[in-house]
């Protein structure tokens, strides 16, 4: 068995969906397994860094250097997934949220949050599905801000954590 999390892990990941029928040659992974209908994944688009960790020591919500997906969708919901191990320097508050075309989704501490304390790393891992969109194009942003000062590591590399962005369109349509 492979590590987990490692390239052949993932390999093998995918190879288990694809014998079990549920991802199809082209892509689609059918989560009720009837190969079509509802719950089905129609596309996923993913940005990941691992090279040189993210920082930010603003008190108000700004994006996050390269975790910005654009993708045109249909009437339907998307499913949004961060995946991130943070740090904070000082005992205060990490904040992240997700913008969708210009509108932040969470509240004053965003959707997912966590105290932070020196030098301890947090697993800030989160999703979100949105409500029905419009058949457009939208724009996904992750956005990170600190309560009420710091700084604010965001974990891109190959050793602790890869910074993860990952929108996925879904068939769900209400």
């Amino acid at each position: 068995m492979p590590a987990r999390g490692t390239a052949t892990d993932r390999q093998t990941a995918v190879g288990r969906l694809l014998a079990s029928g549920r991802l199809t040659a082209s892509g689609r992974l059918n989560v009720d397994g009837s190969g079509g209908g509802g719950g089905d994944f129609v596309q996923a688009q993913t940005v990941q860094v691992t090279a040189g960790n993210l920082t930010t020591t603003s008190a108000t919500f700004g994006d996050v250097a390269g975790m910005s997906i654009t993708m045109a969708t249909a009437a339907a919901r998307c499913l949004v997934v961060v995946i991130c191990i943070g740090h904070m320097n000082g005992a205060t508050d990490m904040c992240l949220d997700i913008d969708i075309d210009g509108a932040r989704q969470g509240q004053d501490y965003g959707l997912c949050f966590c105290t932070g304390a020196n030098t301890v790393n947090q697993n800030l891992c989160f999703s979100r599905l949105t409500g029905v969109l419009t058949a457009a194009s939208h724009t996904f942003k992750l956005q990170a801000r600190v309560q009420p000062s710091g700084t604010f590591t965001l974990f891109a590399s190959t050793t602790i954590s890869p910074l993860i962005f990952t929108v996925i369109e879904t068939s769900l349509t209400a």
